[in-house]
Order: structure tokens, then sequence, then C-alpha cells
């Protein structure tokens, strides 16, 4: 995520801050997920490369815009805020099919809801704060947050520590071409 977008997801963090208990994302771990594969064995990563390699070659480079601040699974019951987007949803709705059929075929389950394409702000911590947070996110619905070209997809390791997750590079993947690899600063197998 650009230094300029991470900011302003920042601030947005720092607006509802004082409205709720919530468990929030680290400036440097925030990023849009097109698929979660969970704990993976070391001798899978290989495959799970080949797949992303195939799926990058196949999708051009994009431009997705930042907009709004919502709630999963709703306001009224929030568990998980989110900054969507107002453009590039469907180039990565598309993005995201492929990847979950190519991943399919290594034996990782699709996604069971359609993909939503969103940044996660944080986790709420503590449900009874719904109310406060309601009214806040309300206000800040439709907030333009900025735009962005998207020309890679990237293999993460996530490994979780006492103060949260700490995602390191495994490889990168340039949209519409080869794949680039990077140096295994990361365990696999994480």
């Amino acid at each position: 995520m650009g230094s300029g977008i991470q900011g302003r997801l920042v601030e947005l963090q720092e607006i509802l801050r004082p409205h709720g208990f919530v468990r929030w994302v680290r400036r440097e771990n925030l990023h849009l997920t097109l698929k979660f594969l969970g704990e993976v064995p070391r001798e899978r990563i290989t495959r799970i490369q080949e797949a992303l390699g195939r799926v990058a070659c196949r999708h051009a480079p994009l431009e997705i815009a930042l907009a709004g601040v919502g709630a999963f699974p709703d306001l009224k019951r929030p568990r998980v805020l989110w900054v969507g987007l107002s453009s590039g949803q469907e180039a990565l709705r598309c993005l995201a099919g492929d990847l979950d059929q190519e991943l399919g075929l290594l034996g990782f389950q699709p996604e069971a809801r359609g993909f939503v394409g969103h940044i996660t702000l944080g986790r709420i911590a503590r449900p009874e704060s719904a109310p406060r947070l309601e009214r806040s996110v309300q206000d800040l619905e439709g907030r333009p947050v900025g735009s962005r070209p998207v020309s890679e997809l990237c293999l993460f390791c996530s490994r979780l520590q006492p103060a949260g997750p700490v995602y390191s590079v495994l490889q990168r993947f340039a949209l519409g071409g080869p794949a680039q690899a990077v140096p295994q600063s990361a365990e696999p197998g994480q």
C-alpha cells in the first residue's frame, strides 16, 4: 500500500479509535487480501508460486480507488471494520476468482462467500461498543481515501507474534508479466 494511502487509512483509524474497543491493524500490515491460505507446509510452496505466476500473467495491471468505511457482517453486529473500493472491484473480483480456481486445483477450498475487496482497519474487541462505532462509521461512508495502481500479486508469509502478525514477502508476481523472485527472507510453512 502506498505511504500516502497508508497515512489516510491510519487517519481513519484515529478518527474511529475513541468510539470503540478495536484491535487496530498496524500501519505496516494494512493490505488487501485476495486469498488467505492458512498454514501451508513447505513442500507446497513451489506449486502455489507456480499457480500465482499463471494467474498474474493472465491479468493486466489495474487501478483501484479506496473509499468509505464499513463493517462485516454489518453495522449492527460489527466484527471487522474495513475500507472498501469505489472502483476496481470487478477487476479484483475476476483476479480473485481466477486465483481461487488455480488454488482449488491444489486442494485449497474455494471461498464460500463472494469476493469483496477491502482493507481491514481493525477487529472489534468488545461488541458492546457497536452503537458508538455505528454512528462513527456512518459518518465516514463514501469518504474518499485515494487511488493507486495495482501491478503485482504478492505471496506473503505471516508469523504470529505477541504484538500481532508480521508479514514477509515470499515472492512477487507482475500482473501481465513473468514472476520476479525475491530473497527468501521468510520461512515457508508459516
